[in-house]
């Protein structure tokens, strides 16, 4: 803990930093849950492994680690989260940094080593910093690969449901129904009629089918 400690100040006019001060004492109340209460779902990986909080007090915390906070926030970080950088060290100054909560909690369950390099790594990974204009472009074709499968699969069901339909075979000048069909696919045996275009007529994507109009019963 550094010896110069900094009142927190007491009446901040700027609402930013009133938020910042309700960020940072949700953190601290959480350091201490998981750090003290045995009642953490946490606290064997907190407290029962031995780690502890070295600022005495929120203010203590505050002074210190404010300056990190908004260093954090300049960067551009969404959803800011403390960090010990050794997994094994306690909660104090020279062992705290602020990451994204993305990468803070996908290290944490991946249980690996948290090296200033591996961090970035993964960082760039989650947030989609750097990536190549080939990675990109990759991306994209992956996107509207799967988008177009959706749709096909899509269609495929509607035709697949439409055969499942009691169908009017409807004369297309007189408009008379001429037969009614227990399903698409009896029509189309009964009349030589591909399935798939009497179910385009009934879903008004052709006029006609067979010279004939087909509609739901």
């Amino acid at each position: 803990m550094r010896a110069k400690q900094i009142q927190q100040p007491t009446q901040p006019n700027n609402k930013e930093i009133k938020d910042d001060i309700k960020i940072l004492k949700t953190m601290w109340r959480n350091m201490k849950y998981r750090c003290y209460n045995h009642k953490s779902t946490r606290y064997k990986t907190y407290g029962l492994r031995g780690i502890k909080i070295e600022w005495e007090s929120f203010d203590c915390f505050f002074d210190d680690m404010y300056d990190k906070y908004k260093e954090a926030k300049k960067s551009g970080m969404k959803c800011i989260s403390i960090d010990r950088i050794d997994n094994d060290g306690n909660y104090s100054f020279k062992n705290c940094r602020f990451i994204e909560l993305s990468l803070n909690s996908y290290l944490r369950h991946k249980n690996i080593p948290k090296t200033e390099e591996f961090k970035l790594k993964i960082s760039y990974l989650l947030t989609g910093i750097k990536r190549s204009e080939e990675t990109k472009n990759k991306m994209s074709i992956e996107r509207k690969g799967k988008k177009q499968t959706e749709n096909r699969n899509a269609q495929i069901k509607k035709l697949h449901d439409c055969n499942k339909l009691k169908v009017f075979k409807i004369d297309i000048n007189t408009k008379e129904i001429l037969a009614t069909y227990n399903s698409v696919k009896e029509a189309s045996a009964e009349n030589n009629i591909i399935s798939t275009s009497i179910s385009k007529c009934i879903n008004k994507k052709i006029k006609n089918a067979g010279g004939f109009s087909w509609e739901k019963a």
